[in-house]
C-alpha cells in the first residue's frame, strides 16, 4: 500500500531540527489535552460538529495562533485552513463512531475521502471556460480526512498526478449538465468511487497516516506529529522558502570548495579563490602531488589545478542535475540513480563512468556497465577526455581521474553530512554523500516537495561555477535582476524590429504581431526571423546572459504565438511560457506547473517542443567568447544544463544532446589579426578585384556545413575529424589573408596569442558571398580592469587602434566599442559596467565614441547603490542602437532598494528623457535638473576662466617634524628669536567652518624651498639653529621623504607660497559637508584643504556655501566611501554667472554683515542671499525650490 507513517521521516522531508525541550513540553501538554477531549467526545457519541471544533482548537493554539492564519468551517467544508484568505488545507472531519463513510488504512475509497475531493474540486477547478481549467490562484495544497483519532494527510500534487486531470474533467462535466444525472453529489460521489476504484486508488495515491492514541507513547513520533502539522510542512510554506532560485548557498559552496582543496579570501576589496595546501588529500592537494611528481613547471601548476578540478566538479555536478531528471521522469529506483557508494567505488570507476558510460554509445557487457542500463547516452563534449587530461596540444603531461587516491580526508568542520559519515572518510565516498545530501533540480517544476534535502538549481550551480571561474580576479556574477532586464530590453525590441522590416509592419509590441498573423505561412516565417536574430557576450563567464536571452526568445514566440509543436505545423496552445525573474515557467493551461510525465503524449509534445527550440536557439542564435578556459566550460555547462531541463523520451529513447560547444569559444575577445567590417567580404582572394572566387565560396560552404555536421555528430572519432576539417579550411581561406593585415609583425609577436578571429569564428554571421553580418545583439558584463596594470596586455591591445583607448582607462571601455564593430546596422548593445566613464576624465573618448557612432537609447545608474555581492564598483546600465544618435536617451538614477523586485517597472516610473551630445560628462538629470543645466550653461562662465588661481595647500611629507604646536613653537621662538621668520599659523581639514575656522594653534615650520621665478632662495637651515636641532630629531623621517626639497630640512617646490598670505578662500579637499571660509589673515593650509586666490572671494565664498553651491558641486568625484573630492579639479569647470562691481559691492557687505550676526539671525539671512544668487541665474519658484533641498 501507499501509506507512509510517522517512521518514514526521510520520506516525508521533514525538518532535521530537533524540538527544544519547552516546545516538546509545551506540545506534549496541549496533545494530552487534546487526546483527552477527543476520547471523551467519542465515549460521549458526540457529533462531527463537536469533534471539528476540538480539532480546530487544538491546531489553532499549537500552529495557527497568527493572525494571518483562519481555521474555520467554510461553506460546505468542514474546517477550512487559510493563511491571508488563500485556502491552503481543507479539513474532512467525521465522528469516531461513523465507521461506515470514515477511511481506513486498508480502504481510503470510502465517503469521506469523496467529499474531501469534492470540496477540492469545487474551489480548484473553473467550470465556466470552454474546459476544466485550473483556477490560477488556488494555493490549495493539502487534504486532511479525519475522525480525531485517526489522521489521514493528501498531497493534492499526489491526487492530481495520479489521476491526470481526469476527477476534474468529470467535475466539469458534472457541473455543465453534461452527465447523465444532475445536481445528485451523491451520484458523484459514486462515480468517484469507481473510477478511484478502477485505478486501484488504495496502491497508486501515497498518503500519510498515523494514530494519535498510538503516537502519544512515543517522545519520537509525537516530535514528528509537531513538525507534520507546523505550517512549515502541513502548507508547505518550507517548501517555498527553501526554494530560491539564483540565491547561492552557502553552506553547499564552501564545503565543495573545501573538498576542491580551496578557499574564500578578500584581497583589494575583492572577493578571491585561492588553493588551500592545508587540506590532506583534497582534490587540489592530490593533483599538486602528481603535476610535481611529472615535473611541471612551478608557473604552470596553480592554473592547471584550477582548471582540473572546475572540470572535474563540473561533470560531477552535470551527473546529479541528470540523475535528478532521470528520477523525476522515471521512479526513485536504484536504477536511475548514477553517484552510488555501492556502484562508483574508486576513482578508476568514476573515470570509467565519465567516459565509457556516459561518453559511449555503445556499452561493454559486464557487472560494471549492466549497472548503468537504463542510464541514457548523453553526446556531451563534457564527457570527453580534455587535453589538460591526456597531455596533448599545449599540455605536456596530463592527469586523469583515475592517478588520484581514495585516500582519507578529514570531514569538513560544519559538514552537511554531521554523523552521518565517519570523521575521517576516503574523499570519493566524502564526494559522494555530500552531493547526495542535496536535491538537486534543473528547475522548480522538479523540486521534490516531500524531500528534506536542501535544492540546487541549475540558475544556483551557474552562480557557483562563476565564483569559480572568478578565482583570479575576484566574482562578478550578475544578479538575474540585471541579466533579466537585460535580456528582455534586447530581445523583444529586437524581434519587434526585425518582424516589422522583414513583413513591412508597423507592430508596436509582441501582442500586435500576434494579432497580424493571419496564416500559417506568416506564422512560420515569423518563427523563421525569431531563429534568425544572433546574440553574443564576448565576455561570457558563466553563460547568464546567454541563458536570460534563451528564455526570452523562447517567451516572445509563444507571446506572438509561432511556438509549433515540435515536427508538426500546429501552434504549441495548451501551455503557458513566459519569464518570471529570469526563470522560464511552463505551466499547463490550466494555470497547474507543467511536470514532463514519460507516458503523456500531452506532456511529451511541449517537452520535445521546449528541447528542440532551446537546441535550435542555442546552436544557431547564441555566441560567446571569454580569455579564460574554465569560463568557456563553465558556459558550455550551463547552455547543455538548460537542454538538459527538457531532455525526453522518443520511442523509449532519451533525446541525446548537441554538440553546443563550438559556438562558446577560448580567446582575447579584443585581439584578432584579421580587420572585419560588418558587410564586408572577408575571403577576396584578388585583392585586384572586388569578385570572390568561386573555390573559396565552395570552402565556406564546406565549413558552414562542417560546423552544422559537428553539432549533431555523436561519434567521437568522427567529431575529431570534423574539428581538424574545420581548422584546416579556416587556415587556408582565412589566416594567409589574414595576415596581410598586420601592421607591426615584429612587435605583434606573441601579442595576438589567443585571439578572437571574429570575422571567421562563426559561419552563422557570414554570408553566403562570405560578407561578416554582424549580430543583432551583445548583451554581457566586460570585465572591469585598468589598463595600466595589465602591461604588455595593455600594449597589445593599443596596438588595435581602439578609439576609446586610453592606457589610464579600463579595459571594459574597449568593449563598448568592440561590441559596435560586431553589430549589424540597427543591432543593439546592453552592458552592465562601472559607471566611471561616465565622468572620469579617462571616461571623455568612450563618450565622444558613444555620441558621434551610436545611438545611446537607455542609461541606468546605479549611482552608489550596491549590485554585485561584496565588489563595491559603482555600475551603470547602457543599452545603445548601432544607428544615428537621436540624443534622446531614456535615462534612470537608481535609489533605494524598489529596484530588485522589478528593474522594469521600476525605470517605467522614474525614467526621464536625456540628451547627451557631448564628450563632457554624463549625467542623468530630471526635467527640473535639465532647465536649471540650461540656465547655467546660458548664463555662467567656468571659474577656471575669473581672475582666480586655484591650488592645494601644503604637503610637508613629515608633519610630525614640520606641524608644531603652540608650545614648541614658543620654546624654539624662546631659543632664537629668528625662528619666528619661518614659522607660520596652518589650518587643517578639520579646522575649516562655513565663513570661518576654529585656529587649533598649530603652526608650520615654513622652510621653503624659494621659488627660482622670482629669485628667491631657498630657507637655509643653518641660519636656524633651534629649527634644525628640532627637525634633526626627525632625520630619519625627513630623509627619505619624497616630498622633500634640495635639502631634506626643506619643503617641496610649491611656485605658489606666496599666495598664503593674501586673501583667499579654504575648504576642506575630501568630505561629505562643504565649508568654506573666507580668510585675509595670512594662514596657510594643509594639503587636507584647498584654497582659491583673487577676485570676488567673498561673492564666491557666499555662493559655495549656499544651496546653489552645493547643487553646483553634486556630481563632484567621489570617495569609495561616498565622500565628495573637492579637488582643484572640481571647482575650475564650475560656471558662474557675469557679474557687475555693483553686485560684487551689494554681496561683499552681504557677507560682512552675515558674518556678524548670531547664529539665528543668520538663517532667514542666508535664505535671503542664496535668493539673490539663483536670481542671477533667472531661476524660477520651483527651481529655486528644487535646488535649496541640496
Amino acid at each position: 500500500m501507499s501509506a507512509l507513517h510517522l517512521s518514514d521521516t526521510e520520506k516525508l522531508g521533514l525538518s532535521k531540527k530537533a524540538l527544544s525541550a519547552e516546545e516538546y513540553a509545551n506540545f506534549r501538554a496541549n496533545y494530552q489535552s487534546y487526546l483527552e477531549k477527543i476520547k471523551k467526545a467519542s465515549l460521549a457519541n458526540e457529533n462531527e460538529e463537536h469533534i471539528k471544533n476540538i480539532i480546530n482548537d487544538f491546531l489553532r493554539m499549537n500552529f495557527f495562533s497568527e493572525s494571518k492564519y483562519t481555521i474555520n468551517t467554510d461553506g460546505n467544508i468542514d474546517s477550512a485552513i487559510k493563511e491571508n484568505d488563500d485556502l491552503l488545507v481543507i479539513i474532512e472531519t467525521k465522528a469516531p463512531s461513523n465507521k461506515a463513510e470514515m477511511i481506513t488504512e486498508s480502504n481510503i475509497n470510502r465517503k469521506a475521502f469523496h467529499e474531501a475531493a469534492y470540496y477540492y474540486l469545487e474551489r480548484a477547478v473553473d467550470t465556466t471556460k470552454s474546459k476544466a481549467m485550473i483556477f490560477t490562484k488556488c494555493q490549495l495544497r493539502r487534504l486532511i480526512v479525519t475522525d480525531g483519532i485517526n489522521w489521514f494527510l493528501f498531497d493534492i500534487n499526489k491526487i492530481h498526478s495520479i489521476t491526470d486531470g481526469k476527477i476534474e474533467h468529470a467535475f466539469y462535466q458534472y457541473k455543465n449538465g453534461q452527465r447523465p444525472y444532475k445536481d445528485d453529489t451523491a451520484a458523484f460521489y459514486e462515480e468517484l468511487r469507481q473510477y478511484f476504484d478502477e485505478m486501484n486508488v488504495n496502491e497508486k495515491l501515497e498518503y500519510l497516516y498515523f494514530n494519535v492514541e498510538e503516537a502519544g507513547r512515543s517522545k519520537s513520533q509525537l516530535s514528528t506529529i509537531f513538525k507534520i502539522l507546523s505550517p512549515d510542512y502541513l502548507t508547505k510554506t518550507r517548501i517555498k522558502f527553501n526554494y530560491e532560485p539564483h540565491k547561492l548557498n552557502e553552506k553547499f559552496y564552501h564545503e565543495l570548495l573545501y573538498i576542491m582543496g580551496l578557499k574564500e579570501v578578500e584581497k583589494d576589496n575583492r572577493v578571491l579563490v585561492e588553493i588551500d595546501t592545508s587540506i590532506t588529500n583534497s582534490l587540489s592537494f592530490q593533483i599538486n602531488r602528481l603535476l610535481n611528481k611529472k615535473d611541471t613547471p612551478e608557473s604552470e601548476i596553480d592554473q592547471r589545478i584550477f582548471e582540473l578540478v572546475i572540470i572535474w566538479i563540473n561533470r560531477l555536478l552535470f551527473i546529479k542535475l541528470f540523475e535528478g531528471q532521470l528520477i523525476s521522469f522515471n521512479s526513485d529506483e536504484s536504477a536511475y540513480h548514477i553517484l552510488d557508494n555501492e556502484k562508483i567505488q574508486s576513482f578508476e570507476d568514476l573515470e570509467c563512468l565519465f567516459f565509457e558510460v556516459l561518453g559511449k554509445k555503445k556499452r561493454e557487457e559486464n557487472i560494471f556497465f549492466n549497472q548503468f542500463s537504463e542510464i541514457p547516452y548523453l553526446n556531451s563534449s563534457l564527457f570527453e577526455k580534455q587535453d589538460i587530461e591526456t597531455g596533448q596540444g599545449v599540455y605536456h603531461n596530463g592527469i586523469m581521474i583515475s592517478e588520484l587516491k581514495n585516500e582519507p580526508i578529514r570531514l569538513y568542520s560544519s559538514s552537511v553530512l554531521g554523523k552521518k559519515i565517519k570523521k575521517d572518510p576516503d574523499i570519493l565516498t566524502y564526494i559522494i554523500d555530500f552531493l547526495n545530501s542535496y536535491n538537486f533540480a534543473s528547475d522548480e517544476a522538479n523540486v521534490d516537495e516531500n524531500s528534506s534535502r536542501e535544492i540546487l538549481d541549475a540558475a544556483v550551480l551557474g552562480l557557483i561555477f562563476e565564483k569559480l571561474n572568478g578565482y583570479r580576479d575576484g566574482s562578478t556574477y550578475t544578479p538575474s535582476v540585471i541579466t533579466d532586464y537585460l535580456a528582455k530590453e534586447t530581445v523583444e525590441k529586437t524581434v519587434l524590429q526585425k518582424v516589422n522590416i522583414e513583413m513591412g509592419w508597423k507592430c508596436g509590441s509582441l501582442v500586435d504581431i500576434r494579432n497580424k498573423l493571419d496564416t500559417l505561412e506568416q506564422r512560420k516565417r515569423v518563427n523563421e526571423i525569431i531563429n534568425s536574430i544572433t546574440i553574443c557576450d564576448p565576455s561570457v563567464g558563466s553563460g547568464h546572459f546567454l541563458v536570460s536571452a534563451l528564455n526570452y526568445l523562447i517567451a516572445a514566440k509563444k507571446e506572438c504565438e509561432v511556438l509549433f509543436i515540435y515536427g508538426t505545423d500546429k501552434l504549441l496552445k495548451d501551455c503557458q511560457i513566459f519569464v518570471e525573474k529570469d526563470v522560464l515557467c511552463i505551466k499547463y493551461g490550466d494555470g497547474s506547473p507543467f511536470v514532463y510525465k514519460r507516458k503523456s503524449n500531452e506532456s511529451r509534445e511541449i517537452q520535445g517542443t521546449l528541447f528542440n527550440e532551446k537546441r535550435t536557439i542555442i546552436e544557431n542564435c547564441l555566441f560567446g567568447s571569454d580569455i579564460n578556459v574554465t569560463a568557456v566550460s563553465i558556459c558550455q555547462l550551463r547552455l547543455w544544463i538548460e537542454l538538459l531541463k527538457n531532455a525526453y523520451y522518443d520511442n523509449g529513447v532519451m533525446e541525446t544532446l548537441p554538440n553546443i560547444d563550438i559556438n562558446i569559444k577560448t580567446g582575447n575577445s579584443l585581439t584578432y589579426y584579421a580587420k572585419f567590417e560588418v558587410g564586408e567580404s572577408i575571403i577576396k582572394s584578388n585583392k585586384n578585384s572586388s569578385e570572390v572566387d568561386s573555390s573559396d565560396l565552395a570552402s565556406l560552404r564546406e565549413y558552414r556545413n562542417s560546423v552544422k555536421e559537428y553539432k549533431s555528430c555523436s561519434d567521437k572519432f568522427k567529431k575529431k575529424q570534423i574539428i581538424a576539417k574545420i581548422k584546416q579550411i579556416k587556415d587556408n581561406l582565412f589566416y594567409n589573408d589574414a595576415q596581410q593585415h598586420l601592421e607591426d609583425k615584429k612587435d605583434s609577436a606573441n601579442k595576438f596569442d589567443n585571439a578572437i578571429e571574429w570575422a571567421i569564428e562563426f559561419p552563422e554571421v557570414i554570408d553566403e558571398n562570405g560578407k561578416f553580418t554582424g549580430f543583432d545583439i551583445v548583451i554581457g558584463n566586460p570585465p572591469y580592469i585598468q589598463l595600466q596594470k595589465m602591461n604588455n596586455g595593455a600594449d597589445a591591445l593599443a596596438k588595435m587602434n581602439y578609439a576609446t583607448y586610453v592606457r589610464s582607462g579600463d579595459i571594459y571601455c574597449l568593449f563598448y566599442e568592440l561590441a559596435y564593430k560586431l553589430l549589424k546596422k540597427n543591432g543593439m548593445l546592453a552592458y552592465i559596467s562601472s559607471n566611471k566613464w561616465m565622468r572620469a576624465g579617462y571616461g571623455e573618448a568612450l563618450r565622444n565614441f558613444l555620441v558621434t557612432k551610436t545611438d545611446p537609447v537607455q542609461l541606468i545608474d546605479f549611482s552608489g547603490e550596491k549590485v554585485f555581492q561584496k565588489v563595491t564598483v559603482d555600475v551603470n546600465i547602457l543599452i545603445y542602437r548601432k544607428a544615428e544618435n537621436q540624443f534622446n536617451t531614456l535615462s534612470c538614477i537608481i535609489k533605494g532598494s524598489d529596484w530588485r523586485n522589478n528593474l522594469s517597472d521600476y525605470v517605467r516610473q522614474h525614467a526621464v528623457s536625456n540628451r547627451f551630445d557631448s564628450s563632457g560628462s554624463w549625467v542623468i538629470l530630471s526635467p527640473v535638473e535639465q532647465s536649471i543645466k540650461r540656465k547655467i550653461e546660458a548664463i555662467g562662465t567656468p571659474l577656471k576662466d575669473w581672475d582666480i588661481s586655484i591650488n592645494y595647500g601644503i604637503k610637508t611629507g613629515a608633519n610630525d617634524a614640520f606641524i608644531i604646536d603652540g608650545a614648541k613653537r614658543n620654546e624654539l621662538i624662546s631659543a632664537d628669536p629668528k625662528s619666528a621668520e619661518i614659522i607660520r599659523p596652518i589650518l587643517r581639514g578639520r579646522d575649516i567652518k562655513r565663513y570661518g575656522f576654529d585656529f587649533a594653534d598649530l603652526w608650520l615650520i615654513n622652510t621653503h624651498n624659494g621659488i627660482k621665478e622670482k629669485g628667491i632662495p631657498p630657507v637655509d637651515i643653518n641660519q636656524y639653529p633651534a629649527v634644525k636641532a628640532h627637525l634633526d630629531k626627525y632625520w630619519d623621517k625627513i630623509s627619505v621623504r619624497n616630498d622633500k626639497g634640495d635639502t631634506p630640512y626643506n619643503l617641496r617646490n610649491c611656485v605658489y607660497t606666496d599666495d598664503f598670505s593674501k586673501q583667499k578662500i579654504v575648504w576642506k579637499r575630501i568630505g561629505s559637508i562643504l565649508r568654506f571660509c573666507y580668510d585675509e589673515s595670512g594662514m596657510f593650509c594643509l594639503d587636507s584643504t584647498c584654497f582659491a586666490t583673487g577676485d570676488k572671494l567673498k561673492f564666491l565664498t557666499l555662493l559655495l556655501n549656499s544651496p546653489l553651491g552645493r547643487y553646483l558641486l553634486k556630481d563632484s568625484p567621489k570617495t569609495g566611501t561616498g565622500d565628495l573630492l573637492i579637488s582643484v579639479q572640481a571647482l575650475e569647470p564650475l560656471l558662474i554667472p557675469p557679474i557687475t562691481d555693483l553686485i560684487i559691492n551689494s554681496f561683499d557687505q552681504e557677507y560682512d554683515t552675515l558674518t556678524q550676526m548670531c547664529f539665528d539671525d543668520k538663517i532667514d539671512y542666508e535664505r535671503k542671499i542664496y535668493i539673490q544668487l539663483c536670481k542671477l541665474y533667472c531661476f524660477d519658484e520651483a527651481e529655486i525650490k528644487y535646488i535649496s533641498t541640496f
